[in-house]
């Protein structure tokens, strides 16, 4: 019956009992000991009890032995574990008593990884934040060793590097190597971080509510975008698959996807999930269907992303069939297909804001975007120089209802009908203009006529001219010119407004027509803005989830007005956390859970959105019961 003091037992193999075997009315205590990492081929990869022993155990670790870590024998003599301020690997559940004995659970007793400086290496000394530090009945540490290495990384932020171990920490000095490690270590608001670098994988996300992100972020540097590549393997597959419950409250930001290869969404797969998707480069993809992204049944939210040079023959940059896509602030640049090169949607509700889709090429129909079906909103949208080699050079719409508001259209070209091909459509135009595509209108032959309502737009064609297309009843409302508009330059692909344009007060509010609503040719265009600096950060809310009150932080780096709105998940206003000017700096708002008329409001996914010098940016957050 011996008492082990400040002992190590590690790195033993046996039949059983690996750290220690006791029988035969044994009464050992031990006292600040440390059993890591043994192995028994049956059972006791710590320790093994048997025919009337009795031990005590205060103090002490277990930890990274075999299962049943400690094992009673089940015949015998029944057999009695007393084990307090300790810390042991799976908890009760780490003890097979075989109802063959007594466990006495005692005071302070933990759960949590001991951080070992090294375990699996045979460094049993303890991180500076192990919580093994404070956990012994005189408050001091368990285990053999004290303190004897930096802390561990405990998140909210997780790195990934290429170099990486999944065995370290996850710090930014010892990432992991694969983000599925980080998944793993995450808790819901944490983020995980990609080094620089070329990454194949998979990923389940758990359905956590993580941010999956570059260091584009960390270190106002946009290029980081471009050196953080998720992409397929050789032989092929999608860069990344976001399916179902389990993606649905990632949001990924900062990071390219190019390179796939596959029979449907070369860069992004996403069914029946509903990420968010921020700061993206989805580029150099081919598929059959969705050459960049392809969406089904999916509510997917894209800010500022840039979707370029992909190919497929439905969809070059996007192919989206029953869902509901909301773009803002995005590029949908130099993609081809034979239909849809910009965007193919097929029965999906869709809203796209100060947004460009230029230079897509489509072999048959639909340049810039070809809708079969439902609703498409279009706001602040420049769609320009595209090309439908047979149809549709900007537009094709069959079947659907078409929004147009403050757009610009212009420099498309096609066969037939540069700017639209329209089919028993319902298209309404405002404050827009329509310039320089030839042939700009035409409809298809259907069982019934589509129908255009124009008003306070700069419309290239007359009145008579679009009176005179057959299949269409035309609507001429109030405000419509047909002046030059004094693009800038569009021999440099600039349609920002000059100096003296009429385009400047023709809206029904005497303010600018078109998608650049201010005068000066030094404008960016929206693919030039997802390069600029960030004007702020909207971080994820700490808790999440949460019940009764969260914490809103953001960081602001240019001069602004912010407002931060609460939205239900079905679009609903709740109420406005924030709204005034900020200067420079990091702040954060608290929410209650209350509506603007200081209600409580009920459980469920909540949306919250920050706007700042016309820049738009979205987070997810979940109110728990």
């Amino acid at each position: 019956s011996p008492s082990l003091d400040f002992v190590l037992m590690s790195g033993n193999i046996s039949s059983a009992g690996s750290g220690a075997y006791i029988r035969n009315d044994a009464n050992p205590i031990f006292n600040h000991v440390t059993i890591g990492y043994n192995s028994s081929g049956f059972g006791g990869g710590a320790i093994y009890l048997r025919d009337g022993s009795d031990l005590i155990v205060k103090n002490s670790i277990i930890w990274g032995n075999s299962e049943a870590q400690i094992y009673f024998r089940d015949s015998g003599s029944d057999v009695s574990l007393d084990i307090s301020y300790s810390l042991l690997e799976g908890g009760q559940s780490g003890v097979d008593i075989n109802n063959n004995g007594n466990l006495d659970w005692g005071n302070g007793m933990i759960q949590s990884d001991p951080y070992f400086c090294n375990g699996p290496g045979g460094i049993y000394s303890l991180r500076e934040n192990s919580p093994c530090v404070s956990a012994a009945d005189d408050g001091g540490i368990i285990g053999r060793f004290d303190v004897g290495c930096g802390p561990i990384n405990t998140g909210p932020v997780w790195y990934v590097g290429e170099l990486g171990d999944d065995l370290s920490d996850g710090s930014i000095e010892t990432p992991y190597l694969t983000i599925q490690r980080a998944v793993e270590a995450c808790a819901n608001g944490d983020t995980i971080r990609l080094m620089p670098g070329v990454y194949i994988e998979q990923v389940d996300f758990n359905s956590k509510f993580i941010v999956l992100e570059s260091r584009a972020y960390e270190l106002s540097d946009y290029s980081v975008t471009n050196e953080t590549v998720i992409t397929s393997p050789e032989i092929g597959g999608s860069c990344m698959e976001l399916i179902g419950q389990d993606a649905s409250n990632i949001e990924i930001r900062g990071i390219t996807f190019s390179g796939g290869q596959s029979q449907i969404g070369g860069g992004l797969y996403i069914e029946n999930s509903s990420p968010i998707l921020s700061g993206i480069i989805v580029e150099n993809n081919t598929a059959e269907v969705g050459g960049g992204i392809y969406l089904n049944d999916s509510d997917v939210q894209f800010n500022d992303v840039i979707i370029k040079n992909n190919g497929a023959n439905f969809g070059g940059g996007i192919y989206s069939t029953g869902s509901n896509p909301n773009l803002i602030s995005s590029s949908i640049d130099s993609n081809i297909a034979y239909w849809g090169a910009g965007i193919y949607l097929e029965n999906s509700l869709t809203n796209i804001e100060k947004s460009n889709i230029r230079f897509n090429t489509a072999y048959i129909e639909g340049g810039g975007i070809y809708q079969n079906g439902n609703e498409v909103n279009l706001d602040e949208v420049a769609i320009l120089c595209n090309n439908g080699l047979d149809f549709g050079g900007a537009f094709v719409s069959f079947s659907g209802v078409v929004s147009i508001n403050l757009c610009t259209i212009s420099g498309n070209d096609s066969n037939i009908g540069s700017a639209f091909n329209i089919r028993e459509a319902v298209v309404t135009i405002t404050n827009s203009i329509l310039w320089n595509d030839s042939n700009a209108i035409y409809s298809s032959s259907g069982s019934q006529s589509s129908m255009i309502n124009i008003a306070h737009t700069n419309v290239y064609d007359s009145q008579s001219e679009l009176s005179s297309i057959n299949n269409i009843i035309l609507d001429w409302g109030e405000g419509n010119i047909s002046t030059d508009p004094l693009f800038c330059d569009i021999e440099d692909y600039n349609y920002a407004l000059q100096e003296g344009s009429i385009c400047l007060s023709a809206s029904s509010s005497n303010g600018p027509i078109g998608a650049y609503n201010s005068v000066g040719c030094d404008q960016l265009s929206s693919l030039d803005k997802a390069y600029s600096p960030k004007t702020f950060i909207l971080m994820q809310n700490y808790p999440n989830p949460f019940n009764p009150i969260t914490n809103v932080k953001y960081s602001i780096y240019e001069p602004s007005s912010v407002r931060i709105s609460i939205y239900s998940i079905s679009g609903i206003w709740i109420k406005d956390l924030v709204d005034g000017y900020h200067n420079p700096g990091t702040y954060s708002a608290i929410w209650n859970s209350t509506n603007s008329n200081g209600l409580k409001v009920s459980s469920g996914i909540y949306i919250y959105k920050i706007v700042a010098n016309s820049k738009t940016e979205i987070r997810k957050m979940l109110l728990a019961k």
